[in-house]
């Protein structure tokens, strides 16, 4: 077995809170808050899906072509995250948000369903880009 003296333990500690530091900036997932919305036949991306889809909707800022279905946030994919339950979500972007801020997502019914009750309304998230 190894022997280890105090200054070793600390240099192994202060390269994994480091370490942890770095992940943590360089972490790609977003804090923002989750609603939910029922998805019509006019969505940005042209696609009809039904309200128990795992599809989501971002706000404007997300979409640069002024021909939505043409957008490369039409093959959007996101993992949004309950963090509280630890429960997750993949959902395909397939519609703009009107009301939300850029960190927020709308779910249909049947994602929103699979974190919380609909009557909850809305809650802080974190979501990421899967692709």
């Amino acid at each position: 077995m190894m022997n280890r003296n105090r200054s070793d333990v600390h240099s192994i500690l202060s390269i994994s809170y480091f370490r942890k530091l770095i992940a943590l900036f360089n972490s790609t997932l977003v804090f923002g808050k989750a609603g939910w919305w029922e998805p019509s036949s006019h969505t940005a991306c042209g696609v009809n899906v039904s309200d128990t889809s795992p599809v989501a909707a971002l706000g404007f800022s997300h979409w640069t072509n002024p021909l939505s279905n043409q957008d490369a946030m039409c093959e959007g994919i996101l993992r949004v995250i309950d963090p509280l339950s630890g429960k997750k979500v993949i959902v395909a972007v397939i519609d703009k948000c009107q009301d939300c801020e850029e960190e927020d997502v709308k779910l249909s019914p049947g994602a929103f369903q699979q974190l919380r009750k609909l009557d909850e309304g809305s809650f802080i998230v974190n979501w990421e880009f899967l692709k």
